[in-house]
């Protein structure tokens, strides 16, 4: 065949492929279509395979090249070939799989979920898996320049780049407030929520049952009607961060989850995390167990307490544990939270938040707990043998009233920072709340009702989403690339659940209140 000569190709994909060819430098591979393969290879390597073209090439009388490219081929080694020598498979143009990964200070990247500290820069990546791999389990990224190493599912892979173009978009999923829909009716789009750190109005809320004085959110312990798979619902939305192979995350501490969504020749394929406004919990429900699931990448950052900590704390234990407290900002607060809930960062209570945090720090095993669990069992012990109370000058006594000095200092039986304050709200040794000792806050190094503490806590705040909302004929105008997108804004309510209080607000909420005081051991 010369230049010139009449070409008929039975392509399916030819259209595509001569426009993808204008580009240089894109990997188009072969037709993907059965039955087409072999006459498309045909006729590139066709392409100035005569004896007079070919010596006409070399007089530089005809341009090979272009002809070839011309027909989506490759010319390389002065022939035209169907794939590119550097292809490393037969077919590169159809998506099976993607999963991200991260990779902290630039070290070796997985898809493994982390906890990193506040200052540890975190790039997230997306990687692709493509059908037509002669091993089944080539991996590519056109985030990376050259093949690099990176674990994926516990195993060490090798992931190339994919040199073509394709439109890669992140999205970070985030868990919403309790019960936000009751009868039809939105209790957000309602503005049942005022504030950005107020209570909801829980005459709006549903009831869950008798005694439980409209109880608005996330709870294991009793059965309702936004039960579901065995606990009560988590909703979560999601919002667009950015765009391109790679992309950063956000300094704050706290823990976020992850998506790409990538789309190559037409083909759309999201990595774990995809959503669904069909379920109620608005995920797709292979990612939905008790909560998200630990298949959708996620990053949990500590804070810097512990380099911020106070003299004669700095250094210890009790301080470093509140930095990983700290990573379970934007979690849900889950009255009855279980192990795993906790573990996998889905939600905690009062007693799984800091027992979360031990464990993520010591890598120890705390099974499923309770406030009473905290201050009477073997996970903890005792700072301080007796029970205590505040007068009403907000000094510590005992059950007689006697004054009772609890010093705060780095001694084995002084108040540390990251200690555990366990309530017993009726003084009937049944302990009900656990709160951490944050600090000293009024300097004189005794606990009173001055100083600091942390816990959970039911606040909520608002998140504004842009999201597309079009009539159809709106819709008929952009599909036909004759009208533009319309955008409303969408209010998510989500969680603030980790709360930093006085010990005075804590005693405003009942009367006579007893405390022990415990450490993790």
């Amino acid at each position: 065949m010369d230049l010139g000569d009449s070409v008929t190709i039975k392509d399916p994909y030819k259209i595509e492929r001569q426009a993808r060819a204008a580009s240089p430098g894109i990997i188009t591979g072969s037709v993907v279509a059965q039955g087409t393969q072999d006459e498309f290879s045909a006729t590139c390597s066709a392409v100035c395979s005569g004896i007079i073209s070919s010596a006409a090439y070399s007089l530089g009388i005809i341009d090979c090249p272009k002809r070839c490219k011309q027909l989506g081929c490759y010319w390389e080694n002065e022939k035209c070939a169907a794939t590119a020598s550097f292809c490393p498979i037969a077919s590169r143009t159809r998506l099976k799989e993607v999963i991200v990964v991260s990779s902290v200070n630039g070290g070796q990247a997985s898809d493994a979920n982390k906890i990193v500290a506040y200052n540890e820069n975190v790039g997230l990546f997306a990687v692709v898996r493509l059908e037509g791999t002669r091993t089944g389990d080539a991996w590519f990224s056109d985030a990376i320049g050259s093949s690099q190493e990176i674990v994926l599912k516990s195993r060490k892979v090798t992931v190339s780049p994919l040199g073509t173009h394709a439109d890669v978009k992140w999205f970070k999923i985030e868990p919403e407030g309790a019960h936000l829909e009751y009868n039809g009716v939105d209790l957000v789009r309602a503005d049942c929520f005022q504030g950005e750190k107020t209570h909801p109005d829980c005459d709006t809320c549903p009831d869950v049952g008798i005694g439980d004085e409209n109880y608005c959110w996330y709870q294991n312990l009793k059965s309702n009607k936004f039960w579901y798979k065995g606990a009560d619902l988590i909703r979560y939305f999601q919002k667009g961060i950015g765009t391109g192979w790679s992309i950063g995350t956000g300094s704050e501490p706290g823990t976020y989850r992850y998506r790409a969504e990538v789309t190559l020749n037409g083909m759309k394929v999201s990595s774990a995390g995809e959503p669904d406004e069909s379920t109620p919990h608005k995920l797709r429900e292979i990612y939905y167990n008790k909560g998200i699931t630990d298949s959708v990448h996620r990053i949990s950052r500590r804070s810097n307490f512990d380099a911020t900590c106070p003299d004669p704390f700095k250094g210890s234990e009790g301080c470093r544990m509140m930095s990983y407290l700290d990573s379970y900002s934007n979690v849900p607060w889950i009255w009855g939270a279980s192990t795993e809930q906790r573990n996998s960062y889905i939600g905690f209570d009062c007693a799984e938040l800091p027992a979360g945090a031990y464990v993520q720090m010591t890598g120890k095993r705390i099974a499923d707990t309770t406030a009473h669990g905290l201050a009477v069992g073997s996970a903890t012990k005792p700072v301080i043998s007796q029970r205590l109370w505040f007068d009403s000058s907000g000094n510590t006594v005992d059950a007689n009233g006697k004054p009772v000095v609890v010093k705060i200092g780095a001694g084995e039986n002084e108040l540390h920072i990251g200690d555990l304050l366990q309530l017993d709200y009726g003084s009937n040794n049944a302990y009900d709340h656990t709160t951490i000792f944050l600090g000293d806050k009024n300097g004189n190094m005794v606990l009173d009702w001055n100083d600091e503490i942390t816990t959970s806590c039911h606040w909520i705040k608002e998140n504004v989403v842009r999201k597309q909302l079009e009539s159809i004929w709106e819709s008929f105008l952009r599909f036909c690339r004759l009208g533009k997108d319309v955008n409303w804004e969408e209010k998510h309510i989500n969680v603030e659940s980790v709360c930093d209080m006085n010990i005075e607000e804590e005693l405003k909420k009942k009367s006579n209140i007893a405390w022990v005081i415990r450490r993790f051991m």
